[in-house]
């Protein structure tokens, strides 16, 4: 039995004689079940109550037959009552009705991307991704047209007016390394995949949600604990005190940078440094900052300090240290040439980024989306990242050689929220602030941060899975704040901003990433040797390869 004869057959069940013996009637009550994505016996209380509104309105008796005057009165009532529910809720997020939450899961589940619609082509191949008309899942063989089903659901709402209308399509806000040129070829066709893609660290199965307070503070003690090793190693002499104790020379100390603001925004005046139970048994001191002529500190930040201890309760702070840097990643010449030239045959790889909410705001309709794919069909990338909330996050992946970190959460804006400095060294804020997270070697290093750890969705079971193992080539921190390429220590750091803003469009990245001179590759190749390989691995340097153009969607 087809799906169109169970929905037939349901409504047969819940109406009873007012649809038997009407099949004009029935085809139309299958079609709002389409639409709205409602059950049957839902429909029939809606129809139950539009009849007895009538009922009371005219004062004559109404036998409940649906002739086509009323069915058509009828339709009109139901899209007119969800879509104020649908406004209401979108705009004031109160009064949470049955009927308005029940509305909002079904306009939710009723459109969305088809099994075979653009993101599945477009990722069964290079450039074979193909535009369908709506996003409209019918679940059934229905014949409805997509125009019908929209005009049928409501007008056009003015945002989609306006996004239809904008201006600046598929112009470049912004470009980094515009001397590198983009890739006008289409890629070479093969049956085989052009790039290999990996997980830094795979995530093994938890249960999530089941920490406990003891593991989460056990969690943020071995973090401290985990940079002291790393500082003595690149520094042997070094030699941790309690800073919690009076001193009359100057020391050294490491801890983690908090405050003791109830409210507000933190301030010099509210820093506190916290150790760890094995350096100085999880004690915290105030910080006195006022003889640095400059610094900047976050919420988190674990840091080395220098200073003071003079009457037990204040740590007068003469000098931050800076932490030991994380390594490069590197690769054999042999392998790079292979990939870059005899599996990629000197193409560049084009790679297009983009972080949602991927619909306006009042709408389901996801024309920002569309516009996004018809740039990829178009484009024909070899990678689409789109941050969406049901992958790890956040994710470290490789592709090829080169090693991206992504985060999903706005980490951006929580370590602008909460920096505390004065004077900073870099006059770039958003660079000086996502250096931040090479520096903690960490995508959230941010504790605590403006939003809870549960709506933040850290785990610090699973803590160690923020570390980054190696200094990415490309960091991409998609954030409300506006979108940036730059490149910081030779790290390529990208926010996309979002793909749409409210009632209109926004921004996406696309990178062009060139492959390595091969002059290079096998002069690094010949100088080689079978006892010194390791030493003889070179740099990835994307940094000086990748281009990066913010373009408006």
């Amino acid at each position: 039995m087809s799906a169109q004869e169970q929905k037939e057959r349901a409504l047969l069940r819940a109406f009873g004689p007012t649809l038997a013996g009407n099949p004009t009637a029935l085809r139309e009550c299958v079609s709002l079940l389409l639409i709205y994505r409602i059950e049957p016996e839902a429909l029939h209380t809606k129809w139950e109550a539009y009849i007895m509104n009538q009922t009371n309105a005219t004062g004559d008796e109404e036998d409940g037959s649906m002739t086509s005057e009323r069915l058509e009165g009828f339709k009109s009532n139901l899209r007119r009552t969800l879509e104020q529910q649908s406004h209401q809720q979108s705009n004031q997020y109160q009064g949470h009705s049955t009927a308005s939450s029940s509305f909002a899961t079904t306009k939710r589940a009723a459109i969305r991307p088809r099994q075979n619609g653009p993101v599945s082509k477009f990722s069964s191949g290079v450039g074979s991704s193909h535009m369908d008309e709506s996003f409209i899942d019918s679940g059934s063989n229905s014949t409805m047209p997509t125009s019908a089903i929209r005009n049928s659901v409501s007008k056009p709402s003015t945002s989609s007016i306006q996004f239809a209308q904008r201006k600046n399509i598929s112009e470049i806000d912004e470009t980094l390394n515009s001397n590198l040129g983009l890739r006008t070829e289409p890629p070479h066709s093969s049956t085989e995949h052009r790039n290999d893609i990996s997980l830094v660290a795979g995530v093994k199965p938890y249960r999530y949600m089941f920490e406990k307070i003891t593991e989460k503070a056990e969690a943020l003690d071995d973090r401290i604990d985990w940079f002291a090793d790393l500082y003595r190693k690149a520094y042997p002499d070094t030699v941790f005190h309690n800073p919690a104790y009076p001193s009359q020379s100057i020391v050294t100390v490491i801890g983690r940078i908090c405050s003791d603001a109830n409210e507000g925004k933190s301030n010099e005046r509210s820093l506190v440094l916290e150790t760890s139970r094995s350096i100085g048994g999880g004690s915290r001191v105030k910080l006195d900052v006022s003889e640095l002529t400059g610094f900047s500190f976050f919420p988190g930040q674990i840091v080395v300090l220098s200073g003071i201890n003079a009457n037990r309760s204040i740590f007068a702070v003469t000098q931050v240290h800076k932490l030991p840097p994380l390594p490069m990643a590197r690769a054999n010449p042999e392998e790079l040439v292979n990939c870059h030239y005899k599996k990629l045959g000197g193409q560049p790889i084009k790679m297009i980024v983009a972080a949602g909410p991927y619909t306006l705001s009042d709408n389901l309709l996801f024309e920002p989306f569309s516009a996004l794919m018809n740039h990829v069909s178009v484009e024909r990338p070899d990678i689409l990242l789109l941050k969406t909330y049901r992958l790890s996050n956040p994710a470290q992946f490789t592709i090829n050689e080169m090693v991206f970190a992504v985060n999903t959460a706005d980490i951006l804006m929580n370590l602008c929220g909460e920096e505390i400095a004065r004077n900073p060294a870099r006059t770039d804020r958003m660079g000086h602030v996502s250096r931040y997270l090479i520096d903690q070697r960490n995508m959230h290093p941010v504790y605590p941060g403006l939003t809870s750890d549960i709506e933040g969705g850290i785990d610090f079971n699973q803590y160690d899975l923020m570390e980054l193992r190696v200094c990415p080539d490309v960091v991409i921190l998609p954030s409300k704040l506006k979108s940036f390429a730059k490149i910081s220590d030779n790290v390529v750091m990208i926010n996309p901003n979002q793909l749409c803003k409210a009632h209109s469009g926004g921004t996406f990245a696309r990178l062009t990433i060139h492959p390595i001179p091969q002059s290079s590759l096998d002069a690094a190749d010949m100088s080689m040797g079978d006892e010194d390989d390791e030493n003889m691995l070179i740099f990835h340097e994307v940094y000086q390869r990748c281009r990066v153009d913010i373009v408006r969607v």
